[in-house]
């Protein structure tokens, strides 16, 4: 019996360490874009090499083989385990994808979330759109992203907008525009902060989408908030990215038009249009994303999932998720620390930062003259960054922000000083500092509260 199981384990182990080689060479093979394939071959080939020399060794090795096998059996029942709780689903289409389609099975119309930010080029200069959208596909599910409260999605509404239904027919007191923190990126509508607000204050309107810089954003000002003449219109300007994205809109002809208080697209007697126009793109999407998705059709591409198992792909790549949410790595620092100079070094009367100062206060005073029009006011909301918290009052473009809030005679609520709190300047944050978590939204909702109360007392 003793002899059998030496045997067997020697032919296991010599069996694996060849399967494993030979299937990771395969994986590479057809999957060259994959640069992680390299790193997956070489450790796979020092396995597969020393499970065949210890398989071919003597007898003394016998305990070392059993070691082995044990080993990589029990990592094996973690690599499984992980695959079925995941869903074997996610290795044949994008998760998010994957969900719109299971929406779609059980006949709900569904669809990505389309960024206005990322189509400008394909409008613009390729010609896909005669209509450039500030909304998402109206009145549809719409899967928006994976990050605090996993997949969250929710029914657009008539313009394409994160609104319950029947907003827009209401008597609406505020309204909000911005990107990604204002849209509701990534948590369930209630627990977002504008839905905090919204509990308060159950007439407000939203119409903020992810990576909207400040022209899309004066664009939906002109085209959709005229609708419903609100008292106050929150403006959120992120310091991270918002004077980047202003500077890559001013390179579009349409939205450099918005300057202009007379142009308009219309937007909102050609919704059907628009609608007509994004459903296209967005199915034109899906197609090309589940063509180009593994989808093992046969058994060649079967043997491409094999590979990835016997590679300990997932539990390699939990590891890795594991270790980037735990520690910032020293490449990342370096950058951190490199980008922090260079925002320090920039100053308000750094010529980058005047230029695009510059653009901004012609923006916002051209969006604070459009909403004085019913005597409605603009509130501006400054939301910080990582460095703008690791370095505060020297952050140039805080201090940009500020100064035209002031020139301009616009109320600014300021997250920074707060929100920067050296004692736990990441407590609002979810992992990678990338948007609020729910105690950051939690916060800001009570914020915005209270300075809607107070308003309403002068």
């Amino acid at each position: 019996m003793k002899n059998f199981f030496i045997t067997a384990a020697t032919a296991i182990t010599r069996l694996w360490g060849i399967c494993v080689f030979l299937l990771s060479a395969y994986f590479l093979v057809r999957n060259p874009e994959h640069f992680s394939g390299v790193i997956i071959l070489s450790s796979a080939a020092v396995i597969a090499l020393l499970a065949i020399y210890f398989s071919l060794s003597s007898a003394k090795f016998t305990w070392v083989k059993i070691t082995l096998i044990s080993t990589v059996l029990s990592i094996y029942l973690f690599e499984g385990y992980i695959f079925i709780a995941k869903g074997s689903s996610r290795f044949f289409y994008p998760t998010l994808l994957h969900k719109v389609l299971d929406y779609r099975s059980k006949g709900v119309d569904a669809h990505p979330m389309i960024y206005p930010g990322s189509i400008l080029t394909e409008f613009e200069r390729n010609g896909a759109f005669k209509i450039l959208p500030v909304g998402g596909v109206p009145d549809t599910r719409t899967v928006n992203c994976h990050e605090n409260d996993g997949i969250v999605s929710y029914q657009s509404d008539q313009f394409g907008f994160n609104n319950p239904v029947g907003t827009w027919q209401e008597q609406v007191t505020f309204a909000f525009v911005g990107d990604s923190y204002v849209h509701g990126f990534c948590m369930q509508n209630p627990n977002t902060f504008v839905g905090i607000f919204r509990q308060a204050f159950p007439s407000t309107v939203n119409i903020a989408i992810k990576g909207n810089g400040p022209l899309i954003q004066l664009a939906g000002v002109r085209e959709y908030i005229p609708i419903v003449k609100p008292e106050i219109v929150f403006w959120a300007f992120y310091i991270g990215n918002d004077f980047e994205n202003l500077e890559r809109e001013m390179t579009f002809e349409t939205l450099r038009n918005y300057l202009d208080p007379n142009f308009s697209q219309n937007l909102v007697s050609r919704k059907e249009e628009v609608r007509d126009q994004l459903i296209t793109y967005s199915e034109t999407k899906i197609r090309e994303r589940l063509n180009n998705a593994f989808r093992p059709r046969t058994a060649l591409d079967f043997l491409a999932l094999l590979a990835r198992k016997l590679t300990f792909h997932d539990v390699s790549t939990l590891f890795d998720r594991a270790s980037n949410s735990t520690k910032v790595g020293r490449v990342q620092q370096r950058k951190l620390d490199a980008m922090v100079r260079r925002r320090e070094a920039q100053g308000v009367y750094n010529s980058e930062v005047r230029k695009l100062s510059d653009l901004l206060q012609e923006t916002l005073l051209s969006a604070k003259k459009q909403i004085e029009k019913w005597q409605g006011r603009l509130v501006m909301i400054v939301i910080a960054d990582r460095i703008s918290c690791l370095i505060k009052g020297r952050d140039g473009r805080y201090q940009a922000v500020k100064m035209i809030s002031k020139k301009l005679k616009i109320d600014l609520i300021d997250t920074i000083p707060e929100n920067c709190n050296d004692q736990s300047p990441n407590k609002f944050y979810s992992r990678g500092f990338s948007h609020f978590n729910h105690e950051g939204n939690q916060w800001l909702g009570k914020k915005l509260i209270d300075y809607a109360n107070t308003s309403k007392r002068r």
